[in-house]
């Protein structure tokens, strides 16, 4: 191997390791929510999808192409089993992210709107009371208490005129002053009415604007991703507001997209952080040392066993240096 790419292949190694635990983890947690069987089950499917090209390659360049074959069509159900367990546990997880965002969103919207009827019920209230003192002044310095006392004495006044022989002019004053200190008794009601009114508001104002902010908005990543990807496959429309189903159709997409990509770079990395390693593995048992040692060949050669030019481990030449370490078995043996 290239001294300037040894640092790629050894990143490449720790990518593929890494990538390899994670599509474990998505296939084991989808056959967990089956049993405790299944996700062995499962685990082990996305191991075999991770490893068996790695062991087909080694065997076809090694030659063993029936073995290979056989490795590679077991590939096939492994990684498909691979997949379908890593979308069922990414749509799965979007799905109930987004479902539990949206539901969330709900509460706290609820809760707010809860919020603005209360700020609305006390604003009216406070406008109420507000053009009530306008037009009345005097209504915040007394007490419907005081007026209705006052008014007691007022009738007393009118009853004892009325008894002297009618109701004269004085009377006829008496009469319109408790007049006026009824509908002043209706207005200081009204005012302590509104201001009780303003006091509760108050109290629900303050209580839900607790309850919104102690409550999670709903916001979600995954939610916003989804929203975003049904406007793009809607045909980009950013300024859009898609409805429930497309959103339901994009989160599934990005579900199956993560799945594919994660169990696809657990066998393209695997396989191509090893490759070179995998090649020289798969040459070594052809090299004539490993047929024939130099301490077996005979001393009348008077020449070690050949060695196999470096790079020149081609059908061809594995051909010829094991027909060479053949005759040099024969002569070892005569």
């Amino acid at each position: 191997m290239n001294d300037s790419l040894n640092f790629y292949f050894k990143l490449g190694s720790v990518l593929a390791l890494a990538v390899l635990a994670g599509d474990l983890v998505m296939s084991a947690m989808f056959g967990w929510s089956l049993g405790f069987m299944m996700a062995l089950i499962m685990g082990a499917a996305s191991l075999a999808s991770g490893i068996l090209l790695i062991f087909a390659a080694y065997h076809w360049a090694r030659g063993v192409r029936p073995l290979a074959i056989v490795l590679a069509i077991a590939w096939l159900p492994a990684f498909a089993v691979n997949v379908w367990s890593n979308i069922g546990v990414a749509t799965a997880v979007r799905m109930a992210d987004v479902q539990e965002a949206h539901a969330q969103k709900a509460v706290y919207q609820d809760r707010r709107d809860g919020l603005a009827s209360a700020k609305a019920t006390l604003k009216v209230a406070e406008d109420n009371l507000r053009d009530l003192e306008a037009a009345h002044a005097w209504a915040g310095t007394v007490k419907a208490t005081g007026l209705r006392d006052k008014l007691t004495e007022l009738q007393a006044a009118a009853d004892r005129e009325a008894a002297r022989g009618g109701c004269g002019p004085r009377c006829e004053s008496i009469k319109r002053e408790i007049m006026s200190t009824q509908e002043r008794i209706g207005i200081a009601e009204q005012r302590a009415d509104l201001t009780q009114r303003i006091a509760a508001a108050q109290k629900v104002v303050a209580s839900y604007a607790d309850k919104v902010a102690a409550t999670d908005s709903g916001i979600s990543s995954a939610a916003n991703q989804s929203t975003l990807h049904a406007k793009l496959l809607a045909g980009f429309q950013l300024g859009s507001d898609p409805d429930a189903t497309k959103i339901m159709i994009a989160n599934e997409a990005t579900g199956i997209a993560i799945a594919l990509v994660v169990a696809i770079l657990s066998v393209a990395l695997g396989l191509g952080s090893v490759w070179d390693r995998l090649m020289i593995l798969a040459r070594a048992p052809h090299r004539i040392e490993n047929l024939l040692t130099p301490a077996l060949a005979p001393s009348s050669l008077g020449t070690q066993p050949a060695q196999p030019p470096a790079g020149s481990y081609g059908l061809r030449g594995r051909t010829i240096f094991k027909a060479k370490a053949d005759r040099l078995r024969a002569l070892a043996a005569a």
